[in-house]
């Protein structure tokens, strides 16, 4: 005998049923997707504080808060069922949309928490607009939207015929979907598990982009001395210092060194470019004392990344992967001055949570990181008054707080100041507002301000006589019409080249005529100047006093865009590597480089070819040095 269909009113509730086991299903395999990805891949290690313990607490939290909202669903689901149902998509869609800016968050500060991202969220609500550039390009926005489809069709099966008729088959016995929705879930937990571990790409974070298999990187890549650079990593030998040969420069044993890394500062904007603008007096002054400035290209615009060049050395992978901060005993500075018997300290007033530099900071083996946390235990122990919010969270004096009385004990000191108040917002003591241009001049001029009250507090302790400074930023920062401009993945002048003065009291260095410079070329520059003997130092960088002339200037772009650049010969090339174009731009009559016109792939394959072999190169060596655990592996 043929069955019939059971009656609409027993339909009805039986078909709820199906939707409200499919719809919660299709959300919670996505978001646990989501943490379980982040767990897997350990990017919660980059943080030295975080354990595994501490991840799954953040994940538990996030599931309550989660489970919380669908207990809603179901209280307006038994109310209102034609209500309910459109309420549990918008609230599906809203906790998916928060995961992805959660995303963000995450390759910003490395923050499990989604609960936590909407209180940070609400006090710098201001520094995430620019930063939401980074979900421009197709595999983000491919994968994004084809995860919101596969949960927008999980939730309209309920109204297909053949699932109204599955669904009134089923009657009571809906629950029985409850062991495919489990072995759905194992599927996602295995395709995570066998995923590539690149937690911090946006759309590598989701079950669609894992089965589309969106711009994977290279693999089977960790054998860099096997491949082909303009720039190999090579270990220092006595040829590579020794280079200042001229008397009246060479510093004698034991200088201190000072550096002051200004945050996003360009070489255009600073008093000694070419604008006029007097935005650094101090620093102008100490070009004319004696000092000499030349310009410094940032291989990456992005804080993390160029802050990894300029301390150790050596070139930053431009993956959104923190690589950098995966090196146990990282090479470069700050571990050299050490091994030469001097105390170092790194104070910022940056809460240094960008990507865990905190982290990358210490693996460099500085004595002490200090940032803004601990200026603030700092100022409480003394009894300073000391603003949490407002404009004196970007407060580049707060470094003074930090004890400067301990620096003539303990010389030859290396210190190391990295300033905030002009990172985007540009707000400091007594800011107005104004066109983000504007904002960032006098944002600027407070920081070299800054900068001459800890000059004139080492002359009050009689350290700096025999102090060499050094004066540069970590990259630089990009206006168009006084608004502030993307500078990840745009290459421009303004975004990369930044000012390097090097100082040092009663010599004379601006007479020389240096190359313009790497970050790379900080680090061998000040051991050359020191006289240190360094062989065996893992470089990628020159000395600017050998004598050689300019090197090749290679950039990288940050975020889900690939596209890579070249400087040479006063000629600027730009690859776009997912669409395999190639632009160029003179610089002699273009300073700005921005006036770019195409160029044939073909009939330049050199440049093509050394701009994916640079890049390939340096993910290699990372890894290399992250597998090997840094410094002394090469070494040995």
């Amino acid at each position: 005998m043929k069955p019939t269909s059971p009656p609409e009113s027993t339909l009805a509730p039986r078909l709820r049923s199906g939707s409200a086991a499919a719809g919660l299903a299709a959300l919670f395999a996505l978001l646990a997707f989501w943490k379980a990805y982040g767990l897997v891949s350990d990017n919660f290690r980059v943080q030295e504080e975080w354990s595994s313990r501490v991840y799954l607490v953040a994940c538990v939290q996030d599931l309550l808060a989660w489970c919380a909202l669908a207990a809603l669903w179901l209280f307006a689901l038994a109310r209102r069922p034609k209500l309910g149902h459109l309420a549990l998509i918008g609230l599906s869609f809203a906790l998916l949309a928060a995961q992805m800016v959660d995303a963000r968050m995450k390759v910003r500060f490395l923050h499990p928490l989604s609960v936590d991202w909407i209180a940070f969220s609400l006090r710098e609500i201001d520094t995430l607009g620019p930063d939401f550039t980074l979900f421009t390009g197709g595999g983000y926005w491919r994968s994004a939207c084809a995860s919101l489809v596969v949960l927008a069709g999980a939730f309209s099966l309920p109204w297909w015929p053949w699932v109204g008729r599955f669904a009134g088959g089923l009657g009571a016995g809906a629950a029985r979907l409850r062991w495919p929705l489990a072995g759905a879930v194992a599927v996602l937990l295995v395709a995570v598990a066998a995923s590539p571990a690149l937690p911090y790409g946006l759309h590598r974070n989701f079950a669609v982009a894992t089965l589309l298999r969106i711009d994977r990187r290279p693999e089977g890549v960790r054998d860099h001395a096997s491949r082909r650079s303009d720039q190999p990593l090579r270990l220092a030998t006595r040829e590579d210092f020794g280079c200042v040969r001229d008397p009246s420069i060479a510093l004698a044993k034991g200088w201190n060194v000072v550096l002051y890394v200004l945050e996003s500062t360009a070489l255009e904007q600073t008093s000694l470019g070419s604008r006029g603008a007097d935005t650094t007096p101090f620093l102008r002054e100490l070009v004319e004392r004696g000092g000499v400035c030349v310009p410094c290209y940032a291989q990456v615009a992005n804080s993390a990344k160029a802050t990894f060049g300029l301390y150790s050395g050596l070139y930053a992978s431009t993956s959104m992967e923190v690589l950098e901060c995966g090196i146990e005993r990282t090479p470069g500075l700050a571990r050299t001055l050490k091994e030469q018997g001097y105390a170092s300290w790194f104070v910022s007033p940056q809460t240094l949570y960008y990507q865990g530099q905190r982290t990358m900071f210490r693996q460099m083996a500085f004595d002490e990181v200090v940032g803004f946390l601990d200026l603030r235990e700092i100022a409480a122990a003394r009894n300073v008054p000391f603003v949490e919010q407002g404009p004196a969270i970007n407060d580049d004096r707060l470094m003074m707080l930090w004890d400067h009385a301990v620096l003539p004990q303990r010389q030859p000191f290396f210190l190391s100041y990295y300033t905030q108040s002009t990172h985007f917002g540009y707000r400091y003591p007594g800011f107005t507002p104004g066109p983000d241009e504007e904002r960032h001049a006098r944002a600027l001029r407070y920081a070299d301000q800054v900068l001459r009250e800890i000059v004139e507090l080492h002359q009050r302790l009689g350290v700096h006589e025999r102090t060499l400074y050094v004066i540069t930023a970590d990259h630089g920062e990009d206006f168009r019409g006084g608004a502030f401009a993307p500078r990840n993945s745009s290459l421009a002048e303004n975004g990369h080249r930044t000012p390097l003065v090097i100082y040092a009291p009663g010599v004379d260095l601006h007479r020389f005529a240096l190359p313009v410079a790497r970050q790379v070329d900080v680090v061998p520059t000040i051991l050359d100047l020191l006289g240190l003997p360094l062989e065996g130092l893992p470089l990628q960088g020159r000395s600017l006093f050998d004598g050689r002339g300019e090197s090749p200037i290679f950039l990288g772009s940050y975020g889900t865009e690939r596209v890579f650049g070249l400087i040479e010969a006063g000629r600027k090339w730009g690859l776009d590597v997912r669409s395999r174009t190639l632009r160029t731009v003179d610089l002699r009559a273009d300073p700005s480089g921005l006036s770019w016109s195409a160029a044939d792939v073909a009939q330049h394959a050199d440049i093509v070819r050394r701009l994916e072999e640079f890049d390939t190169y340096n993910e290699a060596c990372l890894r290399d040095l992250a597998a090997a655990g840094g410094a002394d592996a090469l070494r040995r």
